[in-house]
């Protein structure tokens, strides 16, 4: 009966929480995720001012024991499809990594493909100030063949970048690159969180 309670009480705030949107953009007013959280730096031309509203985001808010205990939110470019396909067969295997018949067959991304990560501070157990972004960028092939050619960026709230270049810069190697690598076979990209919204 508790867990009957809690269900439809999970529920009901759901369709709160879509009711309010719904009456923010009815009007008028902008939905959460369309605020501007972070400005762009003129570097990464990739990446659009209006992502936050125009791209496909792959999670709400979860909490990541992966990027330093922090709040994050994921968003992509294209490569969505990928992700998810990645994600499911991440948590089949992950289901029962025993069985030899339970071999994962994990996608590339293409060419393009920009995974976006916002990154929060936690504070109570709940998401708290906008520390930075980080973006994993899929660059043609040979800009660095050995890490996916993948080009790791990081810039904070004003657009001050804080990292930006291949595993093959030692800095980058040290802060991303050298993690990404233990799932080469993903892409190098951890796909553990998916709950996509357009």
């Amino acid at each position: 009966m508790k867990r009957r309670a809690g269900f439809i009480a999970l529920t009901l705030s759901l369709l709160v929480q879509f009711g309010t949107a719904q009456a923010e953009e009815d009007a008028g007013e902008l939905p959460p995720y369309s605020h501007k959280m972070f400005d762009i730096p003129a570097s990464a031309t990739v990446l659009s001012d209006n992502y936050r509203s125009s791209w496909a985001r792959l999670s709400g808010f979860e909490y990541s024991g992966l990027h330093w205990n922090q709040f994050i939110i994921l968003y992509s470019n294209i490569g969505q499809e990928v992700y998810k396909e990645n994600y499911l067969q991440y948590i089949t295997w992950f289901e029962d990594p025993d069985d030899d018949d339970n071999t994962p067959e994990y996608s590339s991304y293409p060419e393009g493909t920009v995974i976006l990560k916002e990154n929060f501070a936690s504070k109570q157990g709940k998401p708290n100030a906008a520390i930075s972004v980080t973006a994993m960028i899929k660059k043609p092939a040979g800009y660095d063949s050995a890490n996916g050619d993948w080009e790791y960026l990081q810039f904070g709230p004003d657009g001050t970048v804080l990292l930006q270049g291949a595993a093959s810069k030692p800095y980058v190697e040290q802060q991303c690159g050298a993690c990404h690598r233990s799932v080469a076979d993903r892409d190098y990209v951890f796909a553990h969180v998916f709950s996509a919204l357009k």
